[in-house]
């Protein structure tokens, strides 16, 4: 099972509000106001299953920011094989 990592977070002293990482967005799911990108991962995400399950968009906004201003979390997941049952399982 996935779930939705947690969004993005900016540092809004080196955000210069460009909106590349809006132009980035393949899901659309980043507005850029007068204080910063607000993000709506989840919300308006146009990629349905595919962000969801995959994270086809994770971090296009971040690797947009010609500033470094964004800096995307990431989740550690260990897997253990179970050779009895030839199954990964998750921690």
């Amino acid at each position: 099972m996935h779930s939705k990592p947690p969004l993005p977070q900016v540092d809004l002293a080196l955000c210069t509000r460009c909106g590349k990482c809006v132009d980035a967005c393949p899901c659309h799911s980043i507005e850029m106001t007068d204080e910063g990108p607000v993000f709506h991962c989840g919300e308006q995400c146009t990629l349905g299953q595919a962000c969801e399950g995959d994270g086809d968009c994770w971090c296009a906004c971040q690797e947009a920011c010609p500033e470094g201003a964004i800096e995307c979390p990431f989740e550690i997941v260990f897997e253990a094989d179970d050779s009895a049952s030839g199954v990964a399982n998750s921690y």
